[in-house]
């Protein structure tokens, strides 16, 4: 069996796992619960998402590592989605970022803008 560190051993668990145990005592009891989780979807993406995400596996350029910053394409994309829906001015080469999640965004943040021994202030 693999030992973690201490330092991971010690680590509370993750908040947002409890949700799911607690949504079921709440089913079980009756409890009418609409879930409204990220990531939870209860119907099926469309055909047409399907039928592309099918075909994508056909190009060769999707068995290859993608891009560390992303496809400049999609960053632009991205750019304009934001001042359509923000009215917020952005970058695409410098100030976006795509990211395979926010938890794993937020989680590598902290090792950008923090140096060993520096003072970090977190909410409970």
């Amino acid at each position: 069996m693999i030992q973690v560190s201490d330092r991971v051993a010690t680590l509370p668990g993750y908040p947002l796992a409890r949700i799911p145990s607690l949504k079921r005592r709440l089913l079980d009891a009756g409890v009418d619960v609409i879930d409204l989780g990220a990531g939870d979807a209860d119907t099926p993406p469309p055909r047409e998402t399907i039928d592309a995400l099918i075909g994508a596996l056909d190009q060769t350029a999707m068995h290859k590592y993608a891009f560390q910053q992303g496809l400049p394409a999609f960053r632009e994309a991205a750019a304009r989605w934001m001042l359509r829906r923000f009215e917020t001015v952005f970058d695409p080469a410098t100030e976006l970022l795509p990211l395979i999640g926010s938890k794993e965004g937020l989680a590598h943040l902290v090792f950008a803008v923090c140096n060993p021994g520096d003072v970090v202030i977190l909410p409970e």
